[in-house]
């Protein structure tokens, strides 16, 4: 072979041998293959998802379980402003159970009582739970802890917020932080919130419950 009459490419004779597979292919292809797609068979474009499709979608978690507790130490967490209770509430610490109290029954046990703002919170992992958040105590009486935690309150209404405490200054150190989303709440009401956290005979109403009768001594 001269010079001037060179074979083909490495590049030229791929695209050769693809042209040539692919005319061998639609060749040899069965006539009751091509006639099941043209007559009927399976259409992917019955299949194929333009878009995000679920991207609006969700799921409402079943709302059954709310604790009642203080922010945990190392969980950021957001507060609901709207979603508030103004109470008084009875703490058993032998039993790590908190009572919320009915004003019939508040006016029976006010040395047992504690006032606080239930607040529904929100962890940045998305758990759900409500914080008895201390009250000015109407004597004027108040220390550190308490306002340093309806001040961590305040601002977990706005910015996330992580509080722990600091022994030495005897209150809680507030921290922000800007790196998590806005929390998406649950549509539920402050009767259902407080229905859920409390419902299981942790609402006092009456004078024949059980937390007011062991407190006032009977049987």
């Amino acid at each position: 072979m001269s010079q001037d009459q060179k074979g083909p490419t490495p590049f030229e004779a791929s695209a050769i041998s693809v042209e040539e597979t692919d005319q061998t292919l639609a060749s040899s292809t069965p006539e009751h293959v091509k006639s099941d797609a043209a007559e009927g068979g399976l259409n992917l474009d019955d299949l194929r998802i333009e878009g995000d499709i679920l991207g609006d979608v969700s799921v409402e978690q079943p709302f059954v379980t709310l604790p009642v507790r203080k922010p945990g130490r190392q969980s950021f967490f957001r507060v609901n402003p709207k979603r508030t209770l103004c109470t008084a509430v009875i703490e058993l610490k032998d039993d790590g159970e908190t009572f919320v109290v009915s004003k019939k029954v508040a006016a029976v046990l006010v040395g047992e009582l504690r006032q606080v703002r239930l607040s529904l919170c929100i962890t940045a992992t998305g758990s759900l739970f409500l914080w008895p958040v201390p009250l000015p105590p109407a004597d004027g009486h108040d220390n550190a802890w308490h306002k340093s935690a309806r001040k961590a309150a305040e601002i977990a209404e706005m910015r996330w917020v992580r509080m722990a405490a600091d022994r030495e200054s005897g209150s809680y150190r507030i921290m922000t932080s800007p790196h998590y989303p806005e929390p998406t709440w649950p549509n539920h009401s402050m009767e259902r919130i407080i229905e859920v956290a409390f419902g299981d005979g942790h609402i006092i109403d009456n004078l024949d419950h059980p937390v007011v009768r062991k407190l006032l001594g009977q049987p």
